[in-house]
């Protein structure tokens, strides 16, 4: 049961990370989707989501057994460092080469990150809950 739960997390986030960044990519940044280059978005959110499948996959399963603040650490380290990571890789790293501005960082935040960024902050939040029971 405990590597089904990963393994369906894995794959569904795969599938579903990607899907959650196109229809809010299709709200907030319509024009960004007939950019020939936009599949490149893809090379970032398929891995992340992915990954964050996974963990929660992990803390699905640890709660299936009943192991509540082992799920609860999971949950929370592994979200916090996903959140961190996705934080600095949106603000240094995706913002684009020269003197970025502060309104150029948050932008590339936002149109890179924005979506794992909700599921990992949610990880984390969730795994907060879990360990103050």
């Amino acid at each position: 049961m405990n590597a089904v739960c990963i393994i369906v997390g894995s794959l569904g986030g795969t599938l579903f990370l990607p899907m959650a960044t196109l229809l809010f990519h299709w709200l907030f940044f319509r024009p960004t989707l007939a950019d020939g280059q936009y599949a490149f978005v893809f090379f970032l959110v398929v891995p992340i989501g992915f990954a964050l499948g996974a963990v929660t996959g992990t803390v699905l399963a640890l709660l299936s057994n009943g192991q509540l603040k082992l799920a609860g650490r999971v949950a929370q380290q592994s979200g916090g460092i996903v959140f961190g990571l996705l934080l600095l890789l949106g603000a240094f790293v995706l913002c684009g080469t020269g003197k970025a501005s502060l309104q150029d960082r948050l932008s590339s935040t936002v149109f890179w990150c924005s979506t794992s960024l909700l599921w990992a902050g949610g990880l984390a939040l969730y795994g907060t809950r879990l360990l103050l029971r």
